[in-house]
C-alpha cells in the first residue's frame, strides 16, 4: 500500500521550483488510475503519457489559457479547457467514461478528433481489427467496415466503394497525400497503397474533408503508416503469414527508433498469392506477388518537427476474366437473381475443374499479367508558433512516379505512366471568441500517359489548385463545423488516334459489324486506317460548401447533423476514354463523344461543348451511444447528385483484332494469332441527375471485460432520377460479430449476410444473395522477453459460392471459397 499512496504523495504535495507545469491524475468513473493514456497541449507540441497510477506532467507549460486532447484505449476521448497560472498548476483531476465502441483519433482531421465528435460520418480500422482483416489489396481490407464494399476484381485489385460510390469519387490518400496511381481510372488497377505496415485505415464518408480535394465528393480512405515518425520511441513489429487457398505467403515488418532529437523508421513487405480458388474451380490469372520498403526520418524542432521519407514498390499481379480466345471476351450475362437459379449456374464453372480447357481455347489462351512499380517520396512538417495569430503552420510535399505495364504473352502490350506532385500547406490560427480553425492552400498535378492495344485514354494533364477553410467551435452542448473550398481545375488532353473499330449490335447477332466511328470534321482527321480525336483544353471551377453541428444533448450520446453541398470536376477517362478496356473486358467511350446509329453504320462524334460538373447536396444524420456497456451508431443520408457521371452498358459490342496491329505492341509478343478478335461490350459514360439514399447502423454490447457482441447493417439505394436503377450497387448487408477475449487468448467469429441485388440497371443482370461466416483466433505469449501473437482465420468457411455484384466480371471471378490463413506476430 505504502508503494502505492508514495508516488501520489510526492506528486501533490511536493513542490515546483519550476512554474511552466501542468500536473494531475487520469482515472474511471470508478476511481481506478488509467495508465498509458496520451495527454497533449492542441496547437502545441507538447505531449505524454500517463503512468501505471495514472499520473501526468507536462513541463513547460508557461502561463496561460489552454485545451487538453486526452486519448485512452477503451474510453471516450475528452477535451477539457484550463487556466495556467505564472505559478503552475498541479493535482488536476480528469475523469474518462468507458466505452463500448473503439474510439480512435482521426489523423484526416485537422483538429484532434474521434469518429464520434464528428458530424460527418467516420469509421477507422486500426491495431488488432486491420491485423485482422488485413488483406493483399485495400478493397478486401476495408470490405467488413459498415457502409463499405469491395468491387472485388478477383482477389488482385479490389478497390472500396462507400456508400455506392466508387472511382474518382473517392480519393485514396496515404499519410493526407494522393496516392499516386492509376487505380480510380480502372477496376483492374490495383492501389499502390500496403495495408501490411499501415497503423489505421481511416474512411470518412461523403464530402467529409474539404482540405483533400476535388476527387473527395464521395468519401476518403486515408492510410496512416508511420514512413514520417512522430516521435523517437524505440518499437516494432514483425509478421509471417500463409494461407492454404490461394498457397499464399505474406511477411511484413516495421521498426522505428531515436536518439536525441532524430528518429528514423524502416518498414518493408512482400507477398507472394498464387491462384485462388472458388468454392468450385481455380480462378486463373488471379495470382499476385508484390514486395517494397520505406526509409523515413524526422527531425524534432522546439517548437515543431519536419521529416521526410522515401518508399518504393513493385507488384506483379495477373488479370482474371482476361484471355484473347477468339470472340471469348464477351459472353452474355445470366441472369442469377433467384435462388432457384443458383444450383444451374454452378453448371456454368463445371468446366474450369482441374484446369481443363476446350483444345482450341487452350491453343490460344494467353498469360494477361501487370507489373506495376512506384517510387514514392513525401516530405512533412508541422511548425507552432505560441503567440502568433496564426498558431500552427503545416506542410506535405508529394511526389510520386507511377508505372503499370499489361505483359501478354510476354510482350509489354500496353503501358500506363503517371507522376503526380502535391503540396499542401495548412495554416491554423489561435482560438479567435471560440472559434478555432484555418486555411489550406493545395496543389496538384498529375501527368498521366499510356501506350499500347489498350491506351483507351489519351494522354494528359490535370492541374488542381485550391484554397480552403473551415472553422469550429464549442458553443455549450453544440460543436459547430463549418468550411468552404474552391478549386480550379484545369484538364489538358493530347490527340488520341485510334485504329479502325468494327461495332456491331446485340439485337442482331447475323448483322454484318457496323463501321468504324467517324468524327466530325473540324475535331479530327480520318483516313483509311485511323482517327484521330483532338481535344481543346477544359476548365472547371469546382466550389464546395459544408456545415455540421453535433449536439451532446446528454451524457455519453450526440446527435449529428452534416448539410453539404460538393462539386466535382470529371476526370480525363470519364470525359475522354475511347477505346478497349480488356482488363476490365469492355469497350470504353468518354462523355465527351455522342453515338449516333444509322442503317449501315455507327460513328461517335466529340461533342466536348456541354461538360458540366458533378454537383452533390448531401444530408448525413447520426445518433450515437458511446459510453457505458452498450453502445450504437446509427447514420441515415440523402444524396442529390446532378449530373452524375457513371458508365452504361449500350447496346453494341465492339470488335477488336487483338494482334492486327504490330505496332501497338511496345514490345514485340512471343507469338501472334493474327485470326484472334475480340468481341467487347461497349460501355459509355453517361451523365444524368441520380439520387443515392440509405443507412449504417452499429449495435455493440459488452457486459463484461470478457465479451463483446456487435451487430450491424447497411443498404444503398441508387438510382437516376428518371427511376432507372443505377448500375452495380452493393446489395443489403448485415452481420453479427462476437468476441470473447481471455487473459492470454481471444476467439471471435462474423457472420455476414449479403442479400440479393434485384435493383439492376438496363443491360445488367441480378445476383444471387450469400452467407459468409469467419472465425478468428488469437493465442497471445512472450518468447525471449519480446510480446508474441500466434494467430488462425478462418474465412468463408463454409466454402459458400457467391458472385460480388459490383464487380465487372463477377462470373469470371466469384468470391474465394474456404481460406485457412496461419501466422505469428511478434511486437518489439
Amino acid at each position: 500500500m505504502f508503494k502505492k499512496i508514495l508516488p501520489l504523495s510526492c506528486l501533490v504535495f511536493t513542490p515546483f521550483v519550476n512554474a511552466n507545469y501542468l500536473a494531475g491524475q487520469l482515472s474511471t468513473e470508478n476511481g481506478q488510475p488509467v495508465k498509458n493514456a496520451l495527454v497533449e497541449v492542441i496547437g502545441g507540441s507538447q505531449k505524454t503519457q500517463t503512468s501505471e497510477y495514472g499520473h501526468f506532467a507536462i513541463k513547460p507549460l508557461p502561463e496561460g489559457h489552454y485545451e487538453l486532447h486526452i486519448v485512452a484505449d477503451g474510453y471516450v476521448h475528452k477535451n477539457i479547457h484550463i487556466d495556467v497560472p505564472a505559478t503552475g498548476l498541479e493535482g488536476v483531476k480528469i475523469t474518462l467514461s468507458q466505452s463500448p465502441i473503439e474510439v480512435i483519433d482521426v489523423t484526416a482531421s485537422s483538429f484532434h478528433t474521434s469518429q464520434i465528435e464528428s458530424a460527418m460520418p467516420v469509421s477507422v480500422l486500426s491495431g488488432e481489427q486491420l491485423r485482422q482483416q488485413q488483406a493483399t489489396t485495400i478493397g478486401d481490407s476495408l470490405k467488413k467496415v459498415v457502409g463499405v464494399h469491395s468491387n472485388h476484381h478477383g482477389s488482385v485489385a479490389a478497390s472500396p466503394i462507400i456508400r455506392g460510390l466508387d472511382g474518382p469519387r473517392v480519393l485514396m490518400v496515404q499519410n493526407g497525400l494522393d496516392s499516386g496511381d492509376v487505380s480510380r481510372s480502372g477496376a483492374d488497377h490495383i492501389i499502390s497503397s500496403n495495408a501490411s505496415t499501415a497503423k489505421q485505415i481511416e474512411v470518412l464518408r461523403g464530402p467529409a474533408t474539404l482540405f483533400y480535394g476535388n476527387g473527395a465528393i464521395g468519401g476518403v480512405v486515408n492510410i496512416v503508416d508511420g514512413r514520417i515518425p512522430q516521435d523517437t520511441a524505440t518499437e516494432g513489429q514483425a509478421s509471417l503469414l500463409y494461407a492454404n487457398n490461394n498457397s499464399g505467403k505474406n511477411a511484413s515488418a516495421s521498426y522505428k527508433t531515436g536518439f536525441e532529437s532524430t528518429a528514423l523508421y524502416l518498414d518493408g513487405f512482400a507477398y507472394d498469392n498464387g491462384n485462388y480458388h472458388s468454392a468450385e474451380s481455380e480462378i486463373e490469372n488471379s495470382d499476385a506477388q508484390a514486395s517494397g520498403f520505406t526509409l523515413g526520418a524526422s527531425q524534432f524542432l522546439d517548437n515543431g518537427s519536419i521529416g521526410a521519407s522515401y518508399g518504393f514498390m513493385n507488384k506483379q499481379y495477373g488479370i482474371p476474366g482476361h484471355s484473347h480466345s477468339p470472340d471469348t471476351a464477351h459472353q452474355d450475362g445470366h441472369e442469377d437473381g433467384h435462388e432457384d437459379e443458383h444450383e444451374d449456374e454452378h453448371l456454368l464453372h463445371e468446366d474450369d475443374h482441374d484446369g481443363e480447357h476446350d483444345g482450341e481455347h487452350a491453343a490460344h489462351e494467353e498469360r494477361v499479367y501487370a507489373d506495376m512499380w512506384q517510387h514514392r517520396g513525401q516530405v512533412k512538417g508541422e511548425f507552432n508558433f505560441a503567440d502568433a495569430f496564426v498558431q500552427q503552420v503545416n506542410f506535405a510535399l508529394g511526389y510520386t512516379d507511377y508505372r503499370h505495364d499489361e505483359i501478354e504473352d510476354g510482350a509489354v502490350a500496353t503501358r500506363f505512366d503517371k507522376q503526380t506532385f502535391e503540396i499542401r500547406n495548412e495554416f491554423l490560427h489561435k482560438e479567435y471568441h471560440d472559434w478555432r480553425g484555418g486555411w489550406n492552400v493545395h496543389y496538384k498535378r498529375d501527368a498521366q500517359q499510356s501506350k499500347g492495344e489498350e491506351a483507351y485514354a489519351p494522354d494528359s494533364t490535370t492541374e488542381n489548385l485550391a484554397i480552403a477553410w473551415i472553422e469550429e467551435k464549442h458553443a455549450g452542448d453544440f460543436l459547430i463545423q463549418l468550411g468552404m473550398r474552391l478549386d480550379e481545375v484545369k484538364i489538358k488532353a493530347d490527340p488520341l488516334s485510334l485504329q479502325e473499330i468494327e461495332f456491331a449490335s446485340h439485337h442482331d447477332e447475323h448483322a454484318e459489324p457496323h463501321e468504324e466511328p467517324h468524327e466530325n470534321e473540324h475535331e479530327g482527321e480520318h483516313d483509311e486506317h485511323a482517327i484521330t480525336f483532338n481535344y481543346s483544353e477544359h476548365s472547371f471551377t469546382p466550389l464546395s460548401l459544408t456545415a455540421g453541428v453535433v449536439w451532446d444533448f446528454t451524457e455519453g450520446y450526440n446527435l449529428g447533423l452534416a448539410v453539404s453541398h460538393a462539386q466535382r470536376a470529371p476526370s480525363v477517362n470519364e470525359l475522354f476514354a475511347f477505346g478497349p478496356h480488356l482488363a476490365s473486358g469492355v469497350y470504353e467511350v468518354g462523355r465527351a463523344y455522342e453515338l449516333h446509329e444509322h442503317d449501315e453504320h455507327v460513328d461517335f462524334e466529340l461533342n466536348a461543348s456541354d461538360l458540366k460538373l458533378e454537383k452533390s447536396n448531401n444530408l448525413d444524420l447520426s445518433f450515437r451511444k458511446f459510453s457505458g456497456n452498450t453502445g450504437f451508431v446509427f447514420n441515415v443520408f440523402y444524396n442529390n447528385i446532378d449530373n452524375y457521371y457513371y458508365q452504361q452498358k449500350t447496346e453494341f459490342t465492339a470488335l477488336v483484332s487483338a494482334h492486327e496491329h504490330e505496332d501497338e505492341h511496345l514490345e514485340e509478343p512471343e507469338e501472334a494469332h493474327a485470326e484472334d478478335a475480340l468481341n467487347l461490350d461497349v460501355y459509355q459514360y453517361q451523365s444524368a441527375d441520380a439520387k443515392l439514399y440509405g443507412y449504417e447502423a452499429q449495435v455493440f454490447w459488452q457486459p463484461n471485460s470478457d465479451w463483446k457482441l456487435e451487430v450491424g447493417s447497411d443498404a444503398v439505394r441508387a438510382k437516376l432520377k428518371s427511376g432507372e436503377n443505377l448500375p452495380r450497387t452493393s446489395p443489403m448487408r448485415v452481420y453479427s460479430h462476437v468476441k470473447y477475449q481471455a487473459v492470454n487468448y481471444s476467439i471471435e467469429g462474423q457472420l455476414s449476410r449479403y442479400f440479393s441485388q434485384k435493383n439492376i440497371s438496363q443491360n445488367e443482370t441480378a445476383t444471387t444473395g450469400y452467407t459468409v461466416l469467419d472465425v478468428y483466433f488469437n493465442y497471445y505469449t512472450n518468447l525471449a522477453g519480446q510480446e508474441l501473437k500466434v494467430f488462425a482465420k478462418a474465412e468463408n468457411l463454409t466454402d459458400e459460392y457467391a458472385k460480388v455484384h459490383t464487380s465487372l466480371i463477377k462470373d469470371e471471378a466469384p468470391i474465394m471459397g474456404r481460406n485457412i490463413s496461419f501466422g505469428i506476430t511478434t511486437y518489439f
